[in-house]
């Protein structure tokens, strides 16, 4: 799908829309070192965050990724 045909698009106004994290994949994340807030659902509501459309998102996101996969596995042992 063309980014001009998804129906959240444009999600962030005014981004240089970069559309390789859609779904952001550290959403799960409290600590995401995103900008968010929590709805009253429950939901984090990321529609202020520009982390995952940032140039710099490329080596922050996985870098964040691996932290917390580092800890997840310590957390196990």
């Amino acid at each position: 799908m063309l980014k001009e045909d998804c129906p959240y698009y444009p999600c962030h106004k005014g981004a240089m829309h970069s559309c390789d994290f859609c779904y952001c994949p550290l959403y799960e994340y409290a600590d995401c070192g995103g900008s968010y807030i929590i709805l009253s659902n429950g939901l984090k509501d990321c529609s202020n965050c520009m982390l995952p459309h940032d140039i710099n998102s490329h080596r922050q996101i996985p870098a964040k990724l691996a932290e917390k996969i580092n800890k997840d596995d310590s957390d196990k042992g």
